[in-house]
């Protein structure tokens, strides 16, 4: 069976280098916790000089089951991002500390 992911960006949340103030996660917005979790992973992908959105586009994929995922881009520019951070390079090191 083959998986197709949607949403990896969780609502808003993973779709910029950290979290901000009002950022949604799962459809509503994020608590404390949640933030500062993601606050955290925002810090890995710093050490290694990865944009959090670009991890969070790619990790699905990390799955052998995942084939696809499906990111929603609306605009032209989103479009270029989401080929950008779908290509971006990641290294096994920053997967590991996650």
């Amino acid at each position: 069976m083959s998986v197709v992911a949607a949403a990896p960006y969780n609502s808003g949340i993973l779709a910029r280098d950290r979290p901000e103030p009002g950022s949604w996660y799962d459809y509503a917005p994020a608590d404390t916790d949640t933030s500062a979790r993601v606050s955290e992973i925002a810090d890995v992908c710093e050490r290694f000089g990865v944009r959090l959105p670009s991890a969070a586009l790619q990790f699905p994929l990390r799955h052998p089951a995942v084939v696809s995922v499906v990111a929603g881009p609306r605009t032209a520019r989103e479009v270029a991002e989401t080929t950008a951070r779908a290509t971006a390079r990641i290294p096994d090191r920053l997967w590991e500390l996650l």
